[in-house]
């Protein structure tokens, strides 16, 4: 017998998957840049080395700028604290996700969020954006906790409610999301349009999508 609908659980990405949030990222990036007197990078180069965290993120643009990695701990620092300071002024919903919000909600659908963004600078942008009620956990980067594609995030929502009853379904937009899906056992959906410049299509997820939207089609709604 199939899963009733109701029991079926989403589990979203955040940068990428439901917000656009490079503007803002690329801002504290070239601050950081200019302090260590590092030439900048524009917003699709940077786009490149978003899903992995900030440190990785941090490591990832010091290589770009040919800068020595014995700079690393500082560089990410002040990266961190610029972002954190100013992480929503130019950041938008990605295309769709307001209408899938609005529909999964009147649908009684539950959702979450696993982000490898900041705890606190995932929720502080949820905030500011008024959509941080919208979901029952919001899981992100913290001291200790492995970051995707390892499943340890992803457990920690499943576990909060009773697996033996729900489906789980982790929604993403890059490489990074469904290998965390596939580790943790869950499905996955990939959404076009977000921070890869991989072939979605080739990454392996159970469902595609052209458009976060198109989610409701996946979930038989």
């Amino acid at each position: 017998m199939s899963k009733k609908t109701a029991n079926k659980i989403i589990i979203f990405d955040l940068d990428g998957t439901l917000i656009h949030s490079i503007p803002d990222m690329c801002i504290a990036m070239n601050k950081t840049l200019e302090q260590f007197k590092l030439k900048s990078i524009t917003e699709e180069k940077l786009q490149e080395f978003v899903g992995e965290g900030m440190l990785k993120l941090s490591e990832n643009v010091l290589k770009f700028s040919g800068a020595n990695l014995n700079l690393i701990d500082d560089f990410f620092l002040m990266y961190r604290k610029e972002y954190s300071e100013n992480p929503y002024n130019l950041t938008t919903l990605m295309p769709g996700v307001k209408e899938i919000l609005n529909y999964l909600s009147n649908k009684n659908i539950r959702i979450n969020i696993c982000t490898n963004k900041r705890q606190h600078v995932a929720e502080k942008i949820l905030k500011l954006m008024n959509l941080f009620d919208n979901f029952d956990f919001i899981v992100g980067a913290k001291e200790n906790v492995p970051l995707k594609p390892q499943r340890q995030m992803i457990d920690f929502i499943c576990n909060q409610y009773d697996s033996d009853e729900n489906e789980f379904i982790m929604v993403g937009d890059t490489k990074v999301d469904i290998l965390a899906a596939k580790n943790a056992e869950i499905s996955s959906v990939i959404v076009d349009g977000g921070y890869t410049n991989e072939d979605c299509k080739s990454l392996g997820a159970d469902f595609y999508l052209n458009n976060i939207s198109e989610l409701k089609s996946v979930l038989n709604l």
